[in-house]
């Protein structure tokens, strides 16, 4: 497999970051919880949900960098809403 080619796990495992960090923050929010737990806690969940797509081996199917583009611009958009809808109702 080429360096530079798009796959599924590279997809997933760029996607990964955001739903950590946004999901420690809610529990910290909701928990109450310090700073330092809330990092220690991003990084657990980042570090967990990058062994466990690493394990995938069903991801490493090639994709086409327009279909990359697009679940990237999909991912990222699907993000912002919920963000905002939580941030609205809280």
């Amino acid at each position: 497999m080429r360096e530079n080619q798009y796959t599924l796990r590279k997809l997933i495992n760029g996607a990964i970051l955001i739903p950590a960090v946004f999901l420690s923050l809610l529990l910290s929010a909701y928990f109450d919880l310090s700073v330092i737990v809330t990092i220690g806690l991003a990084i657990g969940l980042t570090a967990t949900f990058v062994v466990i797509v690493n394990k995938w081996p069903a991801l490493d199917r090639p994709i086409s960098k327009t279909a990359y583009t697009v679940w990237n611009v999909l991912i990222i958009f699907t993000f912002v809403i919920v963000y905002y809808s939580v941030r609205s109702s809280m």
